[in-house]
Formats: C-alpha cells, sequence, structure tokens
C-alpha cells in the first residue's frame, strides 16, 4: 500500500478557497479561489510502499529429511518463509541439486506438513496454513547456458489437516492428495518480493 501522499503526485492539488486567498498567477493577476492550484513535491515516503506491508522473510536455511525409506540417504532442500502482515504467511521449498533422495515433488504429501510442524506448527489450526511454493532454480551447463529455467508452482492440498501414518515402515505426518499451479511471476513478486532463478 501506498503512502495517502502519492496520490497527489504528479498532478495539482486543488484547496479550499479559505487556504487559496492571496494566490498570484503567473500574470501577478489575483486568482479566484477556486482557480488556485499548488504543485506538491514528491517526498521520499510518498516514493517508497508501507515497509510494513512488504513481504518479510525470517527463515533461510537447509531443511534435512527422509526420502520414502529408511534406505535412502537423508535428503535435504532449502527452505524460506515470509511473513506478510494480516495475511497466510508463504513458503518457499527449493529443490537443491545435491539432494540425492525423494524430489520434494514426489514426497510433498509429506514433506510439507513436516516443514509446517517445525516453523509454523500454531498454522494447522487455520483452514489453510500457509502459501505453499515449490521452486526448482535454474540449470545451467558448465558453459554457462540455460539448460532448464527456473519453476514456481504453488501447492495445494485436498485436506490440509495432518493425519498420521507408516510410510516404508517411517512413521510420518500426511497431507491431502496435492495439486500444483504454475505460478506467474508477478504474483510471485506480490508474495516474496523479486524471485530468484
Amino acid at each position: 500500500m501506498w503512502n495517502g501522499a502519492a496520490a497527489a503526485i504528479g498532478r495539482d492539488v486543488r484547496y479550499g478557497a479559505q487556504r487559496e486567498r492571496g494566490v498570484l498567477d503567473h500574470r501577478g493577476k489575483r486568482q479566484q479561489p477556486d482557480e488556485a492550484t499548488i504543485s506538491v513535491p514528491m517526498t521520499p515516503e510518498a516514493r517508497q510502499p508501507n515497509e510494513a506491508s512488504l513481504p518479510r522473510q525470517f527463515v533461510d536455511e537447509r531443511f534435512p529429511f527422509r526420502g520414502y525409506s529408511d534406505r535412502q540417504p537423508i535428503g535435504v532442500c532449502r527452505v524460506r518463509i515470509y511473513e506478510r502482515m494480516n495475511e497466510s504467511p508463504v513458503i518457499v521449498l527449493t529443490e537443491l541439486e545435491e539432494n540425492e533422495t525423494t524430489s520434494i515433488t514426489n514426497l510433498a504429501e509429506n514433506l510439507w506438513p513436516e516443514v509446517l510442524a517445525k516453523y509454523l506448527p500454531h498454522r494447522f489450526d487455520y483452514p489453510e496454513p500457509a502459501i505453499c511454493i515449490e521452486h526448482y532454480p535454474t540449470i545451467r551447463s558448465p558453459r554457462g547456458r540455460i539448460e532448464r529455467d527456473a519453476t514456481y508452482d504453488q501447492v495445494t492440498f485436498a485436506r490440509w489437516q495432518p493425519r498420521a501414518v507408516r510410510r516404508q515402515g517411517i512413521k510420518r505426518i500426511e497431507l491431502g492428495e496435492p495439486d500444483w499451479h504454475p505460478l506467474p511471476r508477478e504474483k510471485l513478486h506480490q508474495l516474496i518480493g523479486e524471485p530468484e532463478n
């Protein structure tokens, strides 16, 4: 949300008759009260959006997790969490090239509730605990050629309430069936600011 002063930027603002008495025009003649105008300069506050309304990142770290089987190596992804005033937090999970186990896509219904349980357990009380975004970064060849562009998808679940399950001998928690929705860059920018590749 822009500061209220921004509404006056780039145009002349008419003032009430009481305020405009005594204003002269470019010929030195006294203007009628309803003709007087004044230009409002752009202030630093008007140039900038209200900082309180911007998403604020408060988590950015590696998150270790188990794959489908306890015989697989421990996996790792990157987790970023952004809080927004009076709105649902945004969680971004990034698939890392070094991950040697199940991908964040194939483990979505187990991985997302485990992330929520660690960082935002109170959010399970909400109908939709968070906006969940799956991120695959740009992949480049050794010569720097782009082999795959970065992708961002919002992940939603048929059921957001977690339940206890056992998968391949591992006790886990699980959400409902996941679904993926590609995020336009403009929407992504609104949610987390300028995205990475």
